[in-house]
C-alpha cells in the first residue's frame, strides 16, 4: 500500500513499495497517491507474468551489462574477443540496458560496417560485425535470466549475400605470384602518418611474409594461426601441419585456438615441402615458424600490414583471408565433399562452409538441373502432355 511521506521542505510525497518473494524491497516516490499505487500494481503484475525486473537496474548501461557478462569464466582467447566487442560498443554502450531497442542495435551494426568514429572511421567486415552483435545478444540474454532487463531486443543480422564467396572474391595464381615476388624484393610504395604528417615510404624486402603467404595458400590457415605456428607443428615425414594454436593479437604469444573445431591437421602438398623444410631446418621445436628480423613472433596486425602494402601497391584488394578462400576453392574444385572442406578449414559445422562457399562447387547449376531432370516423367507425366492440372475440376 502506498505510504504518505513528508519531505524536509514540507512537500507531500507518496511512496510505492514492492518486495518480491525472497528478495529485497524496492520503492519509488511519486507526487500523488494514484501514481504510487499504479506503480505498485505494475510491479505485482509484472512479477506474476514473470517479466519483473529490479528497478535498481534502471540505470544499468549496456556497457556495464556487457562487462558483467564478459567477466564470467572463459578461455583467454575468448576474453580477448569479448574485450574487442567492449571497445567497439561506441555510443550504444551509454544507453540504459532496459531502454535498448532493436533500432539502436541495427544502427550500431551499420556503424560497425561503414565507419567507426571511435576508431579512425575504419569499418569492420560484416562477418566480424555480425559476430559482435551475437556477443551482445548473449550478454542481453544473460541479463534477462538474471532479471536485470525484461527482454532481449538484439536480433543478429542475417548473413548478407555480400559475405558469400564468389569467384571474383578469390585471387588468381598470377595475383599470388606477383604479391609474393614483391614481398621478396621489396619496393612497395605506401603512406604512413608520422608526427601528424603523411609521409611516403618504400617497403623493405619481407621474405618471411612471402613464405607466410605461400603457407597460407597451401594450408588455408588463418593469419592468427600462421603467426602462431611453431617448428614443432610441422611434420615433414608424414607431410602434415598441426594447427593447434594461434598468436595473441597484442603480445604475439602462443595461445589456444578459440574452438576445438578449429584444431585440425592439414596435409602438406609437394610444392610446400621445400618451403617448410627451409623454415624448420636446424631450428629447435619451440622456435616460431615465422619470425621478425629481431627473431620475435609476428603479430597478425604487423603481418597483415606488410601484405596490405604489397597488395595495394599492385592495385589488389587481397588480404590473408583471401588466400584462405583460394585454398577452399581448390579443395572444392578437387571434388572434396562439404564435410571434408569444413574440417580442413576448421569451421564449426558444415552448414557454415556450405553457406559461404556454395557457389564455388563445380557445376552448381548443372548438378541442380540434373537433379530435377525427369521429375515429371517419374510421375508418369510426359512433357507437353495435358494433365489434370490443365483441367481442374469444377467447384
Amino acid at each position: 500500500m502506498a505510504q504518505k511521506k513528508l519531505t524536509a521542505k514540507g512537500t507531500v510525497r507518496w511512496v510505492g513499495r514492492f518486495r518480491p518473494p525472497g528478495g529485497k524491497e524496492s520503492s519509488r516516490s511519486f507526487a500523488t497517491r494514484k501514481e504510487a499505487k499504479a506503480w505498485e500494481t505494475e510491479q505485482f503484475r509484472s512479477h506474476r507474468r514473470g517479466v519483473w525486473v529490479d528497478p535498481v537496474m534502471d540505470k544499468l548501461t549496456v556497457y556495464e551489462l556487457y562487462s558483467r557478462w564478459s567477466d564470467r569464466p572463459a578461455r583467454e582467447n575468448s576474453r580477448l574477443v569479448y574485450a574487442q566487442v567492449l571497445k567497439n560498443l561506441g555510443p550504444i554502450g551509454d544507453i540504459y540496458a532496459r531502454q535498448l531497442t532493436r533500432t539502436d542495435v541495427d544502427m550500431w551494426y551499420r556503424t560497425l560496417i561503414t565507419a567507426r568514429p571511435w576508431f579512425n572511421n575504419e569499418a569492420l567486415s560484416p562477418r566480424v560485425a555480425r559476430s559482435m552483435v551475437g556477443h551482445l545478444s548473449a550478454a542481453m540474454t544473460m541479463g534477462v535470466e538474471e532479471e536485470w532487463v525484461g527482454r532481449n531486443p538484439v536480433k543478429i543480422p542475417r548473413l548478407d549475400s555480400a559475405d558469400i564467396v564468389r569467384v571474383k572474391d578469390i585471387p588468381t595464381p598470377d595475383d599470388i605470384r606477383r604479391i609474393v615476388d614483391l614481398l621478396r624484393t621489396g619496393g612497395a610504395i605506401y603512406e604512413r602518418k608520422e608526427n601528424g604528417k603523411i609521409k611516403t615510404k618504400k617497403a623493405m624486402p619481407a621474405p618471411m611474409i612471402a613464405d607466410m603467404v605461400l603457407v597460407g595458400v597451401g594450408t588455408g590457415a588463418r593469419i592468427s594461426e600462421l603467426c602462431g605456428f611453431d617448428v614443432s607443428d610441422v611434420y615433414l615425414s608424414s607431410r602434415d601441419l598441426d594447427i593447434n594454436a594461434q598468436a595473441h593479437h597484442v603480445t604475439g604469444e602462443r595461445i589456444p585456438l578459440k574452438t576445438i573445431a578449429s584444431e585440425r591437421v592439414t596435409p602438406i602438398g609437394d610444392d610446400l615441402v621445400p618451403i617448410l623444410t627451409r623454415l624448420v631446418d636446424g631450428r629447435p621445436d619451440y622456435a616460431p615458424l615465422f619470425t621478425t628480423r629481431q627473431g620475435n613472433t609476428y603479430r597478425a596486425e604487423t603481418a597483415g600490414k606488410l601484405l596490405r602494402h604489397a597488395a595495394e601497391h599492385l592495385g589488389m584488394p587481397w588480404r590473408f583471408h583471401s588466400f584462405r578462400h583460394y585454398y577452399a576453392s581448390r579443395l572444392i574444385a578437387g571434388g572434396l565433399p562439404v564435410n571434408q572442406v569444413q574440417q580442413l578449414l576448421g569451421h564449426s559445422d558444415p552448414s557454415m562452409t556450405l553457406r559461404v562457399y556454395t557457389h564455388l562447387w563445380p557445376d552448381y547449376e548443372a548438378t541442380s538441373r540434373r537433379a530435377v531432370d525427369g521429375i515429371l516423367s517419374g510421375c508418369g507425366i510426359i512433357a507437353g502432355s495435358k494433365t489434370d492440372l490443365d483441367n481442374p475440376p469444377a467447384l
